[in-house]
């Protein structure tokens, strides 16, 4: 049976003015990358937007790496302001993505946040058209309501355009509302999910309720999902069995469930997008990951959280509506 599979995602790579950039030069890119050869991750998650608070300086490290000798890359056109979905603009995007990779084309290409303000036809249009020029294999989308989904599936039948056949979005052993309500969808039309946040954005790591207090708009974010005080009885409780079952690190845990005991599926296509700012980081998500399945003392120890939890738990989609104005902030 297939395996789950693991993607990169290279948003730590960047300009260093960025908080969150932990590759701020093409040798520190470089050796991460050379960690998840090591690996064999050779899937790479990169975005004309990352990374998030000094956009457009992800790619143009990359591209002085050999990454694209031995990985598949993946790109995001622009998403952030409106109009940024305008044929125009996607042109003007994927252009850009592939002279700072230095590659003729990338895997996936996705829409990387929706942008209400252009038709989902004129948007579609424009990436068919690139697709037909060769620039990107793949259509990926990536933040989209199930209903946008449904939209964007119908508009590509009718008019002939190249479906998504991937969407990524937030799922982790604690954001799981996108099981019942787009999951189904994507199984009816053959879209893999990848799913980001995999590590429930440190929750599970030990002194958790301390690593969102940043002032960057990310941690605001983040703080906003993991960081409510209803969370700490239901760490403490976590803690706890993960000693008495020898110990586990919270991290670890919370990738191997979502990879060996969630919904994704290997048959299906499905993968896990990790980040990681240092090469230790890299180092130990990966070998996390392939350790294989969590006991069932520790899988009921995450189920038994989540259920504490749950009622507090926002939505898998931060960006169901037009309000992005933590992200152009």
């Amino acid at each position: 049976m297939p395996s789950v599979k693991v993607v990169f995602g290279a948003h730590a790579i960047g300009d260093p003015a960025d908080p969150l950039t932990g590759f701020a030069t093409p040798e520190a890119a470089q050796s991460a990358l050379n960690i998840c050869r090591k690996h064999g991750c050779t899937i790479i998650d990169s975005a004309r937007g990352h990374p998030p608070h000094v956009p457009h300086t992800s790619e143009p490290l990359l591209g002085q790496t050999d990454v694209a000798t031995w990985a598949t890359i993946d790109s995001k056109v622009d998403s952030v302001y409106p109009g940024d979905h305008s044929a125009d603009r996607i042109a003007a995007s994927i252009d850009a993505i592939l002279k700072d990779l230095n590659v003729p084309s990338v895997n996936v290409l996705y829409l990387h946040i929706p942008d209400r303000s252009v038709p989902l036809k004129e948007t579609l249009q424009a990436l068919d058209t690139a697709h037909k020029a060769g620039k990107f294999k793949e259509l990926g989308i990536s933040n989209y309501e199930p209903d946008e989904v449904l939209d964007i599936l119908h508009l590509c039948r009718t008019n002939n355009y190249l479906p998504p056949t991937v969407y990524q979005g937030q799922y982790n052993a604690i954001v799981r509302s996108i099981t019942p309500t787009l999951l189904p969808i994507l199984r009816a039309h053959n879209i893999r999910l990848y799913a980001w946040s995999p590590g429930c954005a440190g929750f599970f790591h030990r002194g958790a309720r301390h690593r969102h207090t940043s002032n960057s708009r990310i941690g605001q974010a983040l703080s906003s999902i993991y960081s409510k005080p209803s969370f700490t009885h239901a760490l403490e409780n976590f803690h706890a069995a993960a000693d008495r079952a020898g110990g586990v690190e919270g991290h670890e845990v919370a990738l191997r469930w979502l990879r060996f005991h969630s919904e994704l599926s290997g048959e299906a296509g499905d993968g896990i997008v990790f980040g990681a700012r240092t090469e230790a980081q890299v180092e130990g998500s990966l070998t996390a990951l392939e350790k294989g399945p969590l006991s069932e003392e520790l899988v009921a120890a995450v189920e038994r959280c989540f259920e504490e939890v749950k009622g507090d738990v926002p939505y898998f989609n931060p960006f169901r509506d037009d309000e992005k104005a933590w992200a152009r902030s």
